[in-house]
């Protein structure tokens, strides 16, 4: 696909637009994101990643990381309510 071709199936191609599937069929999410990410801010991904798939009954949870931007930083991946919710969901 060229630029322009991307461009006019966006809609399509974003995986926020398209979390239905995922929702209907109970796929648990959560997001860590930095309340300080102007790469990626918050109200435009991951919020909408939130209420796009708790829409159609899916269960997206965040977690804030006050004075953070888009980076990698360890309380991204020791955040506890991370650990617990992949302990939660992980398969025995």
């Amino acid at each position: 696909m060229d630029e322009a071709a991307i461009r006019r199936n966006l809609d399509d191609l974003n995986p926020i637009s398209n979390l239905k599937t995922l929702a209907k069929n109970k796929v648990p999410m959560f997001s860590v994101h930095g309340d300080n990410d102007q790469t990626l801010p918050f109200e435009e991904n991951t919020l909408l990643l939130k209420q796009n798939d708790q829409a159609p009954g899916g269960s997206c949870e965040v977690k804030i990381i006050s004075g953070r931007g888009h980076e990698v930083f360890p309380h991204f991946f020791q955040c506890q309510e991370l650990v617990n919710f992949i302990l939660k969901h992980a398969k025995h």
